[in-house]
């Protein structure tokens, strides 16, 4: 991979009960879940994490593994 470049994937999972959203990127480990609080105190005024934020509010669940020098998020919604 040339440098600076990176890949972002996104996945949809419809379960019975649950709405699964996967994304995986080839950027800097960066567990999101941990660093959530941090970056929403700083960041909020800014609009940087806008993004971050809003996922958070809909979820019912946010989620971060790091496999194979990958960055997952995976996010829960309940559907209605």
């Amino acid at each position: 991979m040339k440098e600076g470049k990176h890949i972002l994937e996104a996945r949809v999972l419809v379960e019975e009960k649950d709405i699964l959203l996967r994304i995986q990127d080839t950027c800097k480990l960066f567990n999101v879940t941990e660093k959530y609080e941090e970056i929403r105190k700083q960041e909020a005024r800014s609009g940087n994490a806008l993004n971050l934020i809003l996922a958070n509010s809909f979820a019912d669940n946010l989620r971060y593994l790091s496999t194979l020098n990958l960055n997952n998020v995976i996010i829960t919604v309940k559907k209605q």
